[in-house]
């Protein structure tokens, strides 16, 4: 198609045609129309000029590199941002409702708790005063009962006896009947049975005192809620940590992305579409030459190819009042 250039002559009795207004009007076209070209044939220019944004920032866990998926994802928070936004501030107003009666109930709460709490605290100090009692007099009839079996006058006793043994045994194995080696055999039996029973007594001593004590560690919960009852819960002060129906939006996008990472937590996932989000959203604001913020090479090219769908996605979020 031949373009055909109009002289300024011709504009000029075009205008003569036209009131002062309507001539006026027509050549603020005329300059808009003048400029939107030039603006136009300038951003043709300079997309033509190679570009290379700065270098990527170290991806992890938190900040992710932006891939073809991660992107689809990013595309469909944003796109629920759109959908939610008209509903956010409706939205907000009733969780900062919720909010002020969570808050009243709060502070109702908390005069009760402190004082149940210093009832429970005086009864629990001598719930406790009473087991340690319990359990010093379970200790120390372990420790009587082992007392007598650890000193070094009983280890040198068992230790003569052992030789005693060892000397007399070959000798009553060998077929020994004089009246002095059986008395003497006879003798050690005897000590070696009184000293077994010995030992065994006290060992069920030392067990009835460590079972008393492990009957005690198992029944002192119960025991403490019987004395005491349970230990009171304090309330726990309602959250505010959403700012505004902005907050909201923001969450909601988060959401729809579910951008996953190893600390999978709402929080993480909040942090990890936030940074995306601004990093995608600023490529679009640069006009695709994003030479304040850093992109991988994989990421740039990702994003200019598909440069129209997320300007479109940034331009809905714009139009719906989306704060960016």
């Amino acid at each position: 198609m031949r373009r055909t250039l109009v002289a300024p002559a011709l504009v000029a009795a075009l205008l003569l045609q036209f009131p002062a207004p309507a001539a006026a009007q027509f050549g603020g076209l005329a300059r808009k129309a003048k400029a939107a070209v030039s603006k136009s044939a300038e951003e043709k220019a300079e997309a033509q000029i190679p570009f290379t944004p700065p270098a990527a920032p170290d991806f992890d866990d938190h900040v992710q590199e932006i891939s073809a998926e991660k992107l689809d994802q990013l595309l469909a928070g944003f796109a629920a941002e759109v959908d939610y936004a008209p509903q956010a501030k409706a939205d907000y107003e009733a969780w900062r409702s919720d909010l002020e009666a969570k808050n009243a109930a709060y502070e109702k709460a908390m005069p009760i708790y402190q004082k149940n709490r210093a009832t429970w605290d005086a009864c629990y100090t001598t719930f406790m005063e009473k087991e340690l009692k319990a359990s010093a007099g379970n200790e120390a009839i372990v420790e009587q009962a082992m007392a007598g079996m650890s000193t070094p006058q009983f280890e040198k006793y068992v230790e003569d006896l052992a030789m005693r043994g060892q000397r007399l045994a070959p000798k009553i194995q060998a077929g020994a009947s004089d009246p002095a080696t059986v008395q003497e055999w006879e003798q050690f039996q005897k000590e070696v049975g009184i000293m077994q029973r010995e030992q065994q007594r006290r060992m069920q001593l030392a067990m009835r005192g460590i079972d008393a004590q492990q009957q005690r560690n198992r029944t002192a919960h119960p025991r403490l809620v019987a004395a005491c009852g349970a230990e009171p819960v304090q309330p726990v002060r309602p959250s505010d940590a959403v700012q505004g129906p902005e907050s909201l939006v923001l969450q909601h996008g988060a959401d729809k992305a579910n951008l996953a990472g190893e600390r999978d937590t709402p929080d993480a996932k909040r942090g990890r579409y936030a940074i995306m989000r601004e990093r995608v959203i600023y490529f679009v604001q640069s006009k695709r030459r994003p030479s304040g913020m850093g992109f991988s090479k994989a990421e740039y090219d990702l994003l200019v190819a598909r440069g129209d769908a997320v300007s479109d996605a940034v331009k809905a979020m714009q139009q719906a009042g989306v704060s960016l």
